[in-house]
């Protein structure tokens, strides 16, 4: 293993470099014993050299004394000699430290000795002068000078020592400092084998291997599963490297699975889009197939009320309609909810003027809040901009569903509906609908907004209604960024608040003009294109009762025909048919006037409600959309922007 070896690489080279450190030591003792001897023989030859001169001083001393019989010669020479004694047991003392390899040092006492003694013999008739008769001073000086033979004998002995010492003590020290400094470059030498080993040994075991991993692991990151790495011996790194194996084994599996799981997924998505495509085509057919006869109700209701019934008829034909209008609601709510569960729901934002918002939600239930014996109060905060951005549409359809829950849930007190600034927020409002009803139990506030969710069961059979209103609304909130929430107030009844962006903006240019409904009747002879007999005629009798002359083809082959035929003042156009619908039949009718015939208005007449058929009706050529079941009154409204009224 990896550690194993580089605890054996490292202890042995400690090992060796701890041996060649003690050794270095050995050396550096022997060097330093070297220097302390060459130390010693320097003090030695010090030492010989002050004996000698003390001898010659005391030799001279004596000669002066001698020669000049002044006793105070004679005590510096009798001191002299003491001193050079001293300092020869000195010697003595040291040669006993220090072995004596040459055999001179021996031979160089004995003459020091000699020395010394011949120089005490002949300086000591000094101290006997005034006992004896003095020899003549001239032989005692020549008996002093005696010991100069024996001097030069000892010189010369000093002379080979000193040499002989220097060789050996040169040669001690500089042999040590080679063991010395060999030993260094040793421990240096072992020091950087050391280094060396673990190096290539890390770089064979431990670098190379996680550089290999390090690029492994980048492959892995960029999607390559399939890669591997060498597995090294039976070291952690190679555990590591059989981990890093298996792991990529494993995501490679994960990854088979999650390829498999993604195609599932998809075939889930494909199959979840197509049915939700389909359930939007169904519902879009259902509602496109439920307005038509509906149109025919509402539509026979309108042209009998407009006729003289009698009372009981009048009431029967009013309740019939009253029963399409409740039904009509209940289709769009199911076709709003499903165009928002699909994502399709189109927000149109544009300006919106705050109070006449409020002023036409207020004067569409009061009549109802009226009958009930409800008070009906509408407050806007100062400082709220007269105009903002929003989808007025939806707006309505919102707060006309909160005070048509609060005027159905309430038996007696108020309603009111407050806008006000959001909080901090200057560019967003709250609009509050409260009531003093029965209110919602703490239970049911989280799920009154989701669809057919009611806040209790018996509410749909005293009150009626699906449950789909409040969950439109709060989706139809939370598509034009803001939020619907509810709470029950301290002194009883509900509130309802709808929080959502208000950007102020201008007025639009044109907000002064109002196109009130035309009086009177209209001048044109139109072209009905309907394959349904019922609303066949029942547009013609509409038509009738404005005023207009009809011809009635019932598919648009012949809608083309006809208009190859002859001009027509307007023609209503439907555009589910069979054969030829009427996006075709239109197409091809713009084909034929671009070569130069006369332009004709068309009007889309379907049962298509939702804002993509008036924007595929636009974009198949026609100038206006008329969406069933519509009354004589939205009728007269479409035709007065294309048609003279008759004077």
């Amino acid at each position: 293993m990896l550690r194993t070896r580089v605890s054996v690489i490292t202890m042995g080279v400690a090992l060796v470099i701890a041996l060649l450190e003690v050794s270095g030591l050995w050396a550096d003792q022997r060097l330093e014993e070297s220097m302390r001897v060459s130390l010693a023989w320097a003090r030695e030859s010090a030492l010989s050299l002050e004996l000698d001169g003390l001898a010659v001083r005391a030799a001279g001393e004596a000669v002066s004394a001698y020669l000049t019989g002044s006793d105070a010669y004679g005590e510096e020479a009798k001191e002299a000699i003491g001193e050079a004694r001293e300092r020869l047991q000195q010697l003595v003392e040291a040669d006993h430290a220090h072995p004596d390899e040459t055999g001179l040092r021996m031979q160089l006492r004995e003459y020091q000795d000699r020395v010394l003694s011949r120089l005490e013999v002949a300086i000591a008739p000094l101290g006997q002068q005034g006992e004896v008769e003095l020899v003549a001073p001239l032989m005692r000086a020549e008996a002093v000078y005696a010991y100069e033979s024996d001097l030069k004998r000892l010189r010369d002995l000093a002379d080979r020592l000193e040499t002989a010492m220097e060789q050996q003590i040169g040669s001690d020290v500089e042999r040590w400092r080679t063991v010395a400094n060999v030993l260094a470059i040793a421990r240096l030498m072992a020091l950087i084998a050391m280094v060396l080993a673990l190096g290539s040994l890390l770089q064979r075991r431990l670098i190379t291997p996680l550089t290999e991993l390090a690029e492994a692991a980048t492959r892995v990151s960029c999607g390559d599963f399939d890669t591997k790495v060498r597995e090294v011996g039976d070291s952690d790194l190679a555990s590591l490297q059989r981990a890093f194996n298996g792991m990529t084994e494993r995501l490679n599996a994960y990854c088979d699975e999650a390829r498999e799981r993604e195609v599932s997924l998809r075939a889930a998505l494909d199959e979840a889009e197509a049915a939700s495509a389909a359930k939007s085509t169904f519902v879009a057919s259902v509602s496109h197939e439920l307005r038509t006869p509906m149109h025919g109700v509402l539509g026979t209701a309108d042209m009998l009320l407009r006729s003289p019934l009698d009372d009981a008829t009048r009431r029967g034909v009013m309740t019939i309609r009253a029963s399409s209008e409740s039904l009509l609601t209940i289709i769009n709510d199911v076709l709003d909810l499903s165009r928002l569960e699909a994502g399709r729901m189109e927000i149109q934002f544009g300006p919106v003027c705050l109070r006449t918002l409020l002023a036409e939600c207020i004067a569409l239930v009061e009549s109802r809040a009226m009958q009930r014996g409800l008070r009906l109060t509408s407050q806007v905060a100062d400082g709220l901009p007269e105009w903002f951005l929003g989808d007025s549409g939806r707006l309505q359809q919102i707060l006309m569903n909160l005070l048509g829950n609060a005027t159905k849930f309430t038996e007696q007190g108020e309603i009111s509906l407050r806008v006000s600034a959001c909080g901090r927020r200057t560019d967003w409002l709250s609009f509050e609908v409260a009531d003093t009803g029965c209110g919602i139990p703490e239970a049911a506030l989280r799920r009154i907004f989701e669809p057919f969710e009611q806040a209790d069961g018996s509410i749909a059979r005293r009150h009626g209604g699906t449950g789909l209103g409040l969950a439109i609304s709060s989706r139809l909130a939370e598509a034009m960024g803001g939020s619907l929430s509810a709470r029950n107030r301290a002194d009883g009844g509900a509130a309802f608040r709808l929080e959502m962006p208000a950007t102020h903006c201008s007025p639009p240019e044109l907000v002064a003009r109002s196109v009130g409904l035309a009086e009177g009747e209209f001048t044109g002879h139109v072209l009905v294109v309907e394959d349904h007999p019922v609303n066949q005629t029942l547009a013609e009798a509409m038509l009738a009762e404005l005023g207009c002359t009809c011809e009635i083809v019932g598919d648009g082959a012949a809608a083309i025909g006809s208009v190859e035929a002859r001009h027509y003042d307007l023609v209503l156009m439907d555009c589910q048919m069979p054969v030829v619908d009427g996006f075709s039949a239109t197409r091809a009718i713009r084909v034929a006037e671009a070569g130069g015939r006369e332009r004709h208005t068309i009007v889309a007449m379907t049962a298509g409600a939702m804002q993509h058929d008036r924007e595929a009706a636009l974009e198949a050529g026609m100038d206006d959309f008329l969406a069933k079941p519509f009354t004589v009154d939205q009728m007269r409204e479409v035709l007065s922007h294309w048609l003279p009224v008759r004077a």
